[in-house]
């Protein structure tokens, strides 16, 4: 038997949902993931939490962390004039 109940239909939409975004299909991931929040927004609440807790807790950070570092000016290393 498969549970088709409100919860467990958001959770699936929620789930394709970031697996879309994964694979940077965007406006389908918007599309499954406000479809998903109408049906039962604890349900996507719990996904994403589960999502985000196998990652690293800096992890959605590092793309723009990546971008700074380009950015960042190195020290400067001139004494006293």
């Amino acid at each position: 038997m498969v549970d088709e109940s409100g919860p467990a239909i958001a959770r699936k939409l929620a789930e394709a949902g970031l697996h879309a975004q994964a694979e940077g299909r965007m406006e389908e991931a918007d599309k499954l993931l406000t479809q998903a929040q109408a049906i039962d927004p604890d349900a996507v609440a719990e996904v994403l939490r589960d999502h985000d807790a196998g990652r690293a807790p800096d992890a959605r950070l590092q793309v723009q962390t990546d971008q700074d570092v380009d950015k960042t000016l190195p020290p400067n290393r001139a004494g006293p004039v």
